[in-house]
């Protein structure tokens, strides 16, 4: 790694301190689970939480819904072959504040990554839509996606469940020059673990 690479690294974790200990904290809870008997032993340990149920976490109420492996885009069009398969997260955006957010703040929720890929973005969309519109109204709840790539090319076994984990909402601040800053991680509230759905292609499976 370069210096400035290094340096870059010490500020991301100095600014996300907190969120990257109670996530930690939080994968140890999720393996203590597994290890015990699985999620529905969340409600005596704490830290899982249901599909299907929504969850506060301040300016928004995220429901997440369903998880799947897929070889298309969210408005149905086939990925090139050479793409890997990518897992889709579905869930429910209620942004229950005064304002509208711009989608490029909403960073209460993770999906954790899987098997290596080139490509470790997590891409947001829209049901019927490549991309997903670009604010979070209020009192307009928004279905949207999280994806992002499965290791490195389309066949091979889906995963039988993925982690998202979910965030407190930490409005961003004024700064200095008085403009919001940029999103900000905050503690972890939860794990929800999504039985993942096989939606691919047959030839793709």
């Amino acid at each position: 790694m370069s210096a400035t690479g290094g340096w870059a690294l010490r500020g991301w974790l100095a600014r996300h301190r907190g969120a990257v200990g109670a996530a930690l904290a939080l994968l140890v809870a999720t393996g203590i689970l597994a290890t015990a008997g699985g999620f529905a032993e969340a409600s005596r340990v704490g830290g899982a939480l249901p599909v299907g149920e929504p969850v506060g976490l301040g300016r928004f109420v995220v429901t997440v819904e369903r998880a799947e492996m897929v070889n298309t885009s969210a408005d149905g069009t086939p990925f090139d072959p050479s793409k890997p398969a990518r897992v889709r997260v579905w869930l429910t955006v209620d942004n229950v504040g005064r304002k509208s957010v711009p989608l490029a703040l909403f960073d209460s929720v993770t999906l954790l990554p899987g098997p290596p890929a080139a490509d470790e973005s997590v891409r947001v969309g829209e049901e019927g839509r490549t991309f997903a519109s670009s604010n979070l109204d209020p009192d307009l709840p928004r279905r949207i996606s999280l994806e992002r790539d499965w290791g490195g090319r389309q066949s091979g076994p889906a995963p039988e469940a993925v982690v998202v984990v979910l965030h407190k909402d930490v409005p961003p601040r004024p700064n200095l020059l008085l403009a919001a800053s940029g999103p900000v991680t905050g503690p972890a509230v939860g794990a929800v673990r999504v039985p993942v759905l096989d939606r691919r292609t047959a030839g793709a499976r």
